[in-house]
């Protein structure tokens, strides 16, 4: 059995790619502009996701995704693991 792998925090990484970008020896600079987006688009995410705020009461789930009052919402556990990530 494999040990899990420790993740880092999405700021953690999207720190390491602006000083990738800063650093990267390049002749073109194609690589520093593909961390620097990179960079960009994780941080667009990760706002994105900080936003939106679940209340199942108020997310009308279709019935596939209905559950009991006492039950943790399967949406509501999804968008909880993505904000994690």
């Amino acid at each position: 059995m494999s040990t899990p792998t420790r993740r880092s925090s999405t700021p953690t990484i999207i720190s390491a790619l602006r000083i990738l970008a800063r650093d990267v020896q390049s002749q073109d600079g194609v690589a520093n502009e593909a961390l620097r987006e990179a960079a960009d688009r994780m941080e667009e995410l990760a706002y994105a996701l900080s936003l939106f705020h679940p209340h199942c009461a108020q997310l009308h789930h279709a019935k596939k995704h209905q559950h009991k009052v006492k039950e943790p919402c399967p949406v509501e556990a999804i968008i909880e693991k993505a904000k994690s990530l």
